[in-house]
């Protein structure tokens, strides 16, 4: 699997915002042990793009080109105060994809569960909710860290946030 690298410029079928080497510079700072192959990070980096891509609808701006295959660039956006120019991907949106990787990477597969699969049946008139055997319980797992990376790219208020469906 090929990491296409989307560096502002609109890169056709781009898939990540950070390169393996960048990947691997990350987590060795912080500690962390990624697989060997490079083509295992290279699914790391894509499901971390997956997750950060999940915030679209909590982005600021929109994007720069109608036709690019990532959230990224977008424009107006303005960070600490400041604008930053429409073919910027901002380091903090490259460090989020990174430590959502390494999440991946420590969750051992997924990090976006499907949460609406746990209802095995819902009745509307005086509602009715049966759920599969864990208890009803629907929840998404959460990433501080990954969190505290994407905020600054959020429109104000605007986390992902999954809340319970009852």
């Amino acid at each position: 699997m090929a990491i296409i690298v989307e560096d502002g410029t609109n890169i056709p079928s781009a898939n990540s915002y950070v390169t393996v080497a960048e990947l691997d510079s990350f987590a060795a700072l912080r500690g962390y042990t990624l697989p060997a192959l490079e083509a295992d990070k290279a699914v790391l980096l894509i499901k971390g793009a997956d997750y950060t891509e999940a915030f679209r609808a909590s982005f600021q701006g929109q994007k720069t080109y109608s036709d690019q295959s990532l959230q990224w660039p977008r424009q107006p956006v303005y960070i600490d105060g400041y604008q930053i120019a429409g073919t910027t991907i901002p380091q903090d949106l490259k460090n989020a994809q990174m430590q959502a990787a390494i999440e991946v990477s420590i969750a051992g597969g997924d990090i976006q569960p499907n949460t609406g699969k746990n209802i095995k049946k819902e009745k509307v008139d005086v509602i009715e909710v049966t759920y599969q055997d864990n208890n009803g319980a629907l929840y998404a797992p959460t990433f501080p860290k990954v969190d505290t990376y994407i905020d600054p790219l959020l429109k104000a208020g605007g986390g992902l946030l999954v809340e319970p469906i009852r």
